[in-house]
């Protein structure tokens, strides 16, 4: 059985270890809150929308035939600076092109140009503040993974003495992320501090030095909780002392929580691949388009039913079949551009319906998205239809669906395979927009409620769970500057009574 000197020895053994690593990750983890509370705030939620015009489908037809375009990942009609424009996405690593609808040409440097605009309408600053523009393919140290989606646009805006970076996403028309001075001094504080990514480039070692350190916290928590226990309570002379034990009462469990969950994180996320991340679908094949100019129109019944309906996109879809349809995302009819930080978290809905219109005889048909996402799921996942065990529209963020995808609504399907794999897909592209498999719920169920504590929402809502957060932090802070003149002062004897 251990004894209460044994206890005390090692405690104090790792307390250099311990005092170092709660003052690199409370301070850090301070800024992680305070990046959501004072970074800045997107002027509008919702994307811009028009209006559906029946000839822009045949415009569609006439640019396909004009500009001989074979196969296209994604096609669709968006709304843009010079009213609605067709875009076309070939693959996910370049800019997208774009043609107009009346000329039917292609409109040269167009998504950079579209990027431009907006990074403008998101966040109400004119585009002559613009200074720079930089297309990222790739995450980077400002960009980081956790933001999802690629190819976008950094915009860097020169405004009031103050520098502004929006991230476009073109493909939804979609603000990626907002950056200003402020936000991204406090990003490289937490990328530092807390997830230490300048040791990336030494692999392992980095696993390693971070899992140490991690150890360690475990190893106080639990030394001062066995502490606390068998320890006599008495009164301390030592205030020094005795505010540190007041504080060990406080900050064991957290700090115990904390340890545990990262080190869980720390492990998976660098031994376990992730199967997340966006993936398009299989390119449309639209040989029949460039061979035929004259394909039919929507009828005039479907065009009536459709006379000044919002929209999001017209895009291209086909089905298992090979059918080829036009797929109208319809905007929901209240857009409150009221800023709301709580909206970015917890999602707002950007489509009420769809309607689906067979491309080749203009005619409405009774396709439907759920239809449509079973069948990509099989594909996806790689399996029957039959292993298919649940399926539900996914309208607000959640732990398994990450606000940082920036897209809803999307459909949730669960597969019943080996990995009990989740798929989230979006119909309006045919695209798989994020994955997760038993092994990342149960990571990520353990980082959200025992590292994000965001089982505390629906008790105190996000600011005071923050605030809760931060002060926990602050008396961490409190309790280790507390014991830096103990550590200093005490015996060497391993009886020393703390």
């Amino acid at each position: 059985m251990l004894k209460k000197q044994t206890i005390i020895y090692w405690h104090n053994k790792f307390a250099w270890f311990g005092v170092f690593t709660i003052f690199c990750w409370a301070l850090s983890g301070i800024t992680h809150p305070m990046m959501t509370w004072l970074g800045p705030q997107a002027s509008k939620m919702y994307p811009p929308n028009m209006q559906f015009n029946f000839e822009n489908t045949q415009s569609i037809k006439n640019i396909i035939y004009q500009n001989q375009i074979a196969e296209v990942k994604i096609a669709k009609l968006i709304a843009s600076s010079s009213g609605s424009v067709f875009q076309i996405t070939e693959n996910n690593n370049e800019p997208r092109r774009y043609f107009d609808l009346d000329t039917h040409k292609e409109l040269p440097g167009f998504d950079q140009q579209h990027a431009k605009w907006l990074a403008s309408y998101y966040t109400d600053i004119d585009e002559s503040f613009i200074q720079n523009i930089e297309f990222i393919n790739e995450f980077n140290y400002e960009y980081p993974w956790v933001n999802r989606l690629l190819p976008v646009y950094k915009i860097t805006f020169n405004h009031n003495n103050s520098k502004t970076s929006a991230f476009i996403y073109t493909e939804t028309n979609a603000l990626a992320s907002l950056n200003d001075n402020t936000k991204a001094l406090l990003q490289n504080i937490f990328q530092t501090l807390h997830t230490w990514n300048f040791l990336d480039i030494t692999g392992q070692g980095r696993v390693i030095i971070i899992g140490f350190l991690i150890l360690t916290l475990l190893f106080m928590s639990l030394t001062g909780l066995m502490m606390v226990i068998m320890l006599k309570q008495r009164r301390i002379p030592n205030k020094g002392r005795h505010w540190h034990r007041l504080f060990g009462y406080i900050i064991w469990l957290p700090l115990l929580g904390w340890s545990a969950s990262g080190f869980y994180h720390l492990l998976q996320s660098h031994y376990v691949d992730r199967e997340a991340g966006l993936r398009l679908g299989k390119s449309i094949n639209l040989q029949a388009w460039t061979r035929a100019k004259q394909l039919a129109s929507v009828n005039n019944e479907t065009t009536s039913k459709l006379v000044k309906i919002n929209l999001n996109a017209i895009s291209l879809v086909e089905d298992i079949e090979g059918n080829q349809y036009y797929r109208l995302s319809l905007a929901v009819d209240k857009r409150e551009q009221i800023p709301d930080r709580n909206h970015r978290f917890d999602g707002i809905s950007k489509e009420r319906n769809s309607i689906y219109i067979n491309a080749l005889t203009g005619e409405h048909s009774d396709l439907n998205d759920k239809k449509q996402v079973i069948d990509l799921a099989s594909k996806f996942a790689d399996v029957s239809v039959d292993k298919i065990e649940n399926i539900k529209i996914v309208s607000r963020f959640g732990p398994d669906y990450d606000f940082r995808n920036k897209r809803l609504p999307v459909w949730q399907v669960n597969i019943d395979n080996e990995d009990k794999q989740i798929v989230f897909i979006d119909p309006v592209t045919s695209i798989l927009v994020d994955q997760n498999r038993a092994i990342d719920r149960y990571e990520t169920l353990s980082f959200s409620l025992i590292h994000k504590w965001n089982h505390l929402f629906p008790l105190i809502g996000r600011e005071k769970r923050d605030s809760l957060i931060i002060v926990t932090l602050i008396l961490c802070l409190f309790s280790v500057s507390i014991a830096i003149p103990i550590i200093l002062k005490r015996r060497k004897k391993p009886g020393y009574n703390f």
